[in-house]
């Protein structure tokens, strides 16, 4: 059996002073507990303080919010173009005259379509309250 003096155990509550200097930032003497609530009220002040500070946003009165509707009703009718076939049976001179006739007819549907999806375009632009 060992005697109790020498088996020192700390009581449940407490912590065993560590060996070495005090850390950074502890205070050291008899006010430990009055610097310890000094830390506590000020930290709490500054919370409060900050925590005045900040107001909240204004409260939108009117959000926009785009909604995808259908600009078309139809698509612009498709240009009929001559088929591989069709140009392979044709003389050099008709074979040119043809393409060329095709060209401007994509051409004429391009603008068509880009001027019918500008349209669609212009409607989704969101404007100004």
């Amino acid at each position: 059996m060992m005697s109790s003096a020498l088996v020192q155990r700390a009581k449940p509550c407490e912590i065993p002073a560590a060996a070495g200097p005090p850390l950074v930032g502890t205070v050291v003497g008899a006010g430990d507990s009055a610097g310890n609530w000094r830390q506590i009220a000020a930290a709490g002040i500054i919370l409060l303080l900050v925590g005045c500070n900040g107001t909240l946003p204004p409260v939108p009165k009117t959000v926009l919010v785009p909604v995808p509707v259908p600009c078309l009703d139809k698509l612009p009718e498709r240009p009929v173009f001559l088929s591989d076939a069709t140009l392979s049976g044709l003389d050099d001179f008709a074979f040119v005259i043809e393409l060329r006739r095709d060209q401007l007819e994509l051409r004429g549907h391009v603008a068509v379509l880009t001027a019918t999806l500008q349209a669609c375009l212009k409607k989704f632009t969101p404007s100004s309250p």
